[in-house]
């Protein structure tokens, strides 16, 4: 079932999906925000369901499978919005069949397009913590909604467009709604760079994926490569969440960073301190031992985060 209706939108006004130039228009404007993106797709879905549909109350009553495999229900119906059951945009034709506009103002607004999904793509690596977008069947679905269950804790807070009513559902795994909406822009940027190729003046798009996806190391004084710091990071999130127990927290971060060779030999307790202090805020007094403040269940939570913290 495709889109075959004009939607009237808070904040931007009608729009006819079956009008090209006002679908692409649309596009880029969705694109525009992460918030806008992940609101809209949930509210105007093509099978007439939306997030209001599913409260609560009904999420908590309703089994695993149902729960996180909603999000990637979403994220589909994101794809399907914008390609036809013929695999061709629905704007295509304001490229191809519109002489009303210049080439110049068709390169304008791909250029837009473009750019709005890599930061978007960006944002959601840095987001959700994970720069594999490629797109799973079902078995690999259920594996990372359960990487995600374990790994995050979300708050959905979502504004009805309609009546301006705001529905707030505590669990409802929002990362991994973001992450799903990532797998489906990625496939978009490919096809864009695919079928309006005559409109991109430079940069393949194996170029732009490798600078989508920042895999720059943020503080290389301290850590080693790219990937120590995803897992510090990680860990940080992970172990380090209570103010009454944040010396012991991370201490055992740097310990076993430490110990494990994903910082620099040279780089002391006095140093970690003072890194801790100047980024995130959290003064620390002299740090504990390994031994002082590894209690199995952190040595487990530390076994997990770095397996899925690992490259993929």
């Amino acid at each position: 079932m495709k889109v075959n209706k004009v939607l009237d939108i808070k904040d931007y006004g009608a729009v006819d999906l079956n009008n090209p130039r006002e679908a692409l228009d649309y596009f880029i404007y969705l694109t525009g925000d992460e918030f806008r993106l992940a609101s809209l797709t949930l509210h105007f879905s093509l099978d007439n369901y939306s997030l209001s549909t599913y409260n609560e109350e009904y999420l908590e009553k309703e089994d695993y499978f149902m729960k996180y495999m909603l999000p990637f229900h979403f994220g589909g119906q994101f794809y399907d919005t914008f390609i036809s059951t013929k695999e061709v945009f629905i704007f295509n034709k304001y490229f191809f069949e519109n002489s009303s506009s210049t080439d110049i103002e068709k390169k304008s607004k791909l250029n837009t397009t473009i750019n709005n999904i890599k930061k978007l793509l960006d944002i959601i690596s840095k987001t959700t913590k994970r720069n594999d977008f490629s797109y799973k069947e079902i078995e690999e679905q259920k594996l990372i909604a359960r990487e995600f269950e374990i790994e995050f804790t979300n708050k959905m807070v979502c504004h009805e467009y309609t009546d301006d009513k705001t529905i707030v559902i505590k669990s409802y795994p929002y990362k991994l709604l973001l992450f799903c909406l990532g797998v489906d822009l990625k496939r978009i940027l490919e096809k864009i760079y695919i079928d309006f190729a005559a409109f991109i003046v430079s940069q393949s798009f194996e170029d732009i994926e490798t600078k989508v996806i920042s895999k720059t190391n943020p503080f290389p004084r301290i850590f080693k490569d790219y990937n120590s710091y995803v897992l510090f990071d990680n860990l940080k999130d992970n172990i380090c969440t209570t103010q009454r127990t944040e010396l012991a927290d991370y201490s055992f971060v740097f310990r076993i960073l430490q110990r494990d060779k994903y910082l620099y030999e040279n780089v002391q307790e006095r140093e970690f301190r003072e890194f801790i202090f100047s980024n995130y805020q959290v003064n620390l007094e002299k740090l504990k031992t390994l031994n002082n403040c590894s209690p199995q269940k952190k040595i487990d939570l530390y076994n997990l985060t770095r397996q899925q913290s690992e490259p993929r």
